[in-house]
């Protein structure tokens, strides 16, 4: 996987697929690169949460919380 919004599956079709269940959704947001500093995949995190927040998504939490 790729960090959104790029590669498969594009999130707005998902979304819209997602709300047809008509249920609460609990999502992880995880960029795990090993070995890498630690400041790398926080900041591609980081877009990656503002790109859901903008879809409308949230709340958004950073670990550790």
């Amino acid at each position: 996987m790729v960090e959104p919004p790029y590669g498969e599956p594009k999130v707005p079709a998902l979304l819209d697929a997602l709300v047809g269940l008509d249920r609460d959704i609990f999502t992880v947001i995880e960029q795990d690169l090993y070995p890498i500093a630690s400041h790398i995949p926080l900041a591609i995190q980081a877009r990656a949460a503002g790109y859901f927040t903008a879809l409308g998504l949230g709340p958004v939490r950073r670990w550790p919380y």
